[in-house]
């Protein structure tokens, strides 16, 4: 390969990168009244509390991802026998993985504390 080749593969490979920079587009944040986040390429003109989301740009370094946690506020107990079959489904699969993150399999998952900490906090809706 010829300097002159070498030189235009760097000037493609730069373009390219300027290029792959300015195509972010923006993100817009929506969570409705029953607390459901939408999100969208274009504003969402119902959305009274809308935000634009601050995407990192794709040089940004990647972090380690954080635990998720329960939203504060309690839910409503089950109305319908679907949801009451759920309820209880979700409470027994709630108290089997409590049951194994405190197992010695569990004490080796990445971030246990934390999760643990999400799984109890969940149970307690359960109790």
């Amino acid at each position: 390969m010829s300097r002159m080749e070498r030189m235009e593969r760097l000037v493609v490979g730069m373009l390219a990168m300027i290029c792959a920079q300015t195509a972010v587009a923006q993100v817009y944040k929506c969570v409705d009244e029953r607390g459901k986040t939408h999100f969208s390429d274009q504003q969402i003109s119902s959305c009274k509390n809308g935000a634009v989301v601050n995407r990192p740009s794709p040089a940004a370094p990647k972090t380690a991802p954080t635990p998720r946690s329960t939203p504060a506020a309690t839910p409503k107990p089950p109305q319908t026998e679907h949801e009451k079959m759920y309820f209880v489904s979700r409470c027994k699969t709630l108290k089997e993985e409590e049951a194994w993150l405190l197992s010695p399999r569990g004490s080796a998952v990445q971030g246990r504390d934390a999760r643990l900490g999400n799984v109890r906090q969940a149970l307690n809706d359960c109790r």
